[in-house]
Formats: structure tokens, C-alpha cells, sequence
């Protein structure tokens, strides 16, 4: 496993901390997604959570602007920040 994908997996897990639950199911995503919208003003799809969560595959990473945003849900300025 290489740097970036531990770090990826830290934020994850700090992300589902402060959502208070496990990221398990679409729905789970629709939730936090819709949190995120209110907390932030912006706009971020269940979708990109659900790929984010390794809920649906992938065969990219996540964008800087989603890493940024998950980061800004527990406190700090940007992925750069919590990285």
C-alpha cells in the first residue's frame, strides 16, 4: 500500500468519525452528502461518496475538491492540511 492510499484511508476513517457511523450503503451516502451540502454550501454527489467509500469501483482517485471538502468535515483547512 503506498503513501497516498493510507492517507486516503485515515481520511475515511476520520470522515466516518465525525458522521458518527460506518459508510455501508448507498444510503449512507445520500445522507452525508446531503450534510456536507448544508455544512459547506456546496454541492457533492452521493455517487462521488459512494466511489470515494469503495461502495462502487472506480478506476480513478478522487478529485482534489472532493479530498479537500471530506477534509473540511472534521476541521481542517484542506487535504493538504491533513495530509
Amino acid at each position: 500500500m503506498n503513501k497516498e492510499n493510507t492517507i486516503v484511508d485515515h481520511l475515511q476513517k476520520n470522515v466516518m468519525r465525525q458522521f458518527g457511523k460506518q459508510i455501508n450503503t448507498a444510503t449512507d451516502c445520500i445522507n452525508l452528502a446531503s450534510l456536507l451540502t448544508q455544512k459547506f454550501n456546496t454541492n457533492i454527489s452521493a455517487q462521488t461518496l459512494r466511489r470515494f467509500f469503495g461502495l462502487i469501483k472506480s478506476t480513478s482517485e478522487s478529485s482534489q475538491f472532493t479530498l479537500d471538502l471530506l477534509s473540511k468535515f472534521f476541521g481542517y483547512e484542506d487535504f493538504k492540511d491533513f495530509n
